[in-house]
């Protein structure tokens, strides 16, 4: 039997003078858990009023399903845009090393798994600008998702906290989630045991993609963006949340008087 005993701090909602990369993430997670804990404790309370007969009366929910779509529904979810546009800049990294490529359409199964633009052309196109205009093209409709007027850097995104624009300079690059690979190799071969276990795994990653030809022929999938490790690991963690039991505890927020 399981007798582990997990807590959840929820992250805070974040809406700076300059939001970024990092306040999208934070309050996509806050937006995330919210949904979650909303549903599975409010049916919980009312399992319990019905199995007491006590009478109460529903509870109207926030929708949180909306935005939460705009953000991470394939295909075209803000962070699924920010992934395709990111692997397109990492293919035109390597894209000079295989000049015959640029000349090759992805028609063929070989190409199959690569994102839509195929042509060095193309993958040299891949900015953050460019991200920002798809964002529009898909987005500028949705009443939770608001293009600037002017032509700005931006887009404002209406949370079930409020709305928060963020300012898109350098999405692409802190999407990347790639360490140096001689830092890789530096701490792989630690005498400390500990840090070489940690680190000889992704050593091993980097050899394998290059076994493959990711760096000579740029003919297997990119490596993981910061986004879909972010992604992957909110779903496992609302995954195992709904196999326990939960209790939700309110911490009052006590804040120092500034002096």
């Amino acid at each position: 039997m399981d007798s582990t005993v997990g807590v959840v701090d929820i992250y805070g909602f974040e809406d700076l003078e300059v939001n970024s990369f990092e306040q999208l993430c934070i309050n996509f997670a806050n937006e995330k858990l919210q949904h979650f804990l909303n549903k599975t404790l409010i049916s919980q309370e009312q399992d319990e009023y019905n199995a007491e007969q006590i009478h109460w009366h529903p509870v109207q929910r926030k929708n949180f399903h909306s935005c939460l779509e705009l953000m991470s529904s394939r295909p075209n979810g803000i962070l699924r845009i920010l992934d395709e546009q990111t692997c397109l800049a990492q293919l035109s990294a390597h894209c000079l090393n295989t000049p015959s490529l640029g000349a090759e359409r992805g028609t063929g199964a070989r190409h199959a798994h690569l994102p839509t633009a195929i042509t060095c052309e193309e993958r040299e196109k891949a900015t953050d600008h460019t991200f920002l205009q798809k964002c529009h093209y898909h987005h500028a409709s949705n009443p939770l998702y608001t293009k600037p007027r002017d032509p700005m850097p931006v887009f404002t995104i209406h949370h079930y906290a409020g709305a928060v624009t963020y300012q898109v300079h350098n999405f692409l690059n802190k999407n990347q989630d790639q360490v140096r690979t001689q830092i890789v190799e530096l701490f792989a071969k630690s005498r400390i045991k500990m840090i070489s276990e940690l680190f000889q795994k992704l050593q091993d990653d980097y050899i394998q993609q290059r076994e493959l030809g990711w760096k000579g022929k740029c003919l297997c999938q990119p490596p993981p963006t910061a986004a879909s490790h972010f992604l992957q690991s909110l779903a496992e963690l609302t995954a195992r949340m709904e196999r326990y039991n939960l209790l939700n505890l309110c911490c009052p927020c006590v804040r120092a008087q500034h002096r």
